[in-house]
């Protein structure tokens, strides 16, 4: 599995892109060396895309309702989505109507490394598409949740996910045809790979990106 996923980019008054932010699981070699020298400017060249084909069938655009689950870093390869989604719903490229991101928390500070994405995604969000659960696990379950960001709608529980309930509660909201994408642990991509054989009305996208299973206080955004 590769070590680099692209969580964020800028683009220029013309449309263009001019930066954008890697996440990278440093490994050996070079991987090693940027963590160790995070301030230092590199000339780099990129290529690409490379990878498998993840034809669905249905282009993810074409969905009208997406259901994202992430654990931990996992939340590194959603955030473009909801991005590239977003922008083209301001452009009319785009039929869906709903996103909902359910997110487990791995550490109490994982919110704190893309809050500014997240707050920036939800002001952008007009046609008030977007919606965003985040699971604390280290806070006491409560029933009821912190909101924050601009229009209330990130809202923050205690806890651990009942990923089947949230599921559940989903599908009885459904607006058009579903696509569950995955970036998660291991359990919990099995939890969904169960569940959608048992609901055919739905699809099943696991992410290229997928978090460790092991500590990830080694994750770096460059």
């Amino acid at each position: 599995m590769h070590p680099f996923v692209i969580t964020w980019w800028n683009n220029n008054e013309s449309g263009e892109m001019e930066s954008f932010t890697l996440l990278v699981k440093p490994r050996s070699g070079f991987t090693n060396r940027l963590k160790m020298l995070p301030s230092t400017r590199y000339r780099v060249w990129i290529d690409g895309p490379y990878g498998p084909d993840r034809d669905l069938g249905t282009p993810i655009s074409d969905y009208g309702h997406i259901f994202m689950v992430a654990t931990g870093i996992g939340i590194g390869a959603q955030i473009p989505y909801i991005k590239q989604l977003l922008e083209g719903y301001r452009r009319g490229v785009v039929r869906t109507q709903k996103i909902v991101l359910i997110w487990q928390m791995d550490l109490e500070a994982d919110y704190d490394d893309v809050q500014d994405w997240l707050q920036e995604l939800v002001s952008e969000d007009s046609g008030y598409h977007f919606r965003v659960r985040i699971f604390n696990p280290s806070l006491r379950s409560s029933q009821d949740p912190h909101d924050v960001g601009q229009h209330e709608l990130i809202k923050i529980w205690g806890g651990n996910v009942d990923w089947r309930e949230e599921l559940r509660e989903e599908l009885q909201k459904q607006v058009g045809n579903m696509l569950i994408t995955v970036s998660a642990n291991a359990g919990v991509r099995d939890v969904f790979r169960r569940m959608a054989r048992k609901h055919q009305s739905v699809d099943l996208l696991e992410l290229e990106f997928q978090p460790w299973e092991w500590k990830r206080s080694f994750w770096s955004y460059f």
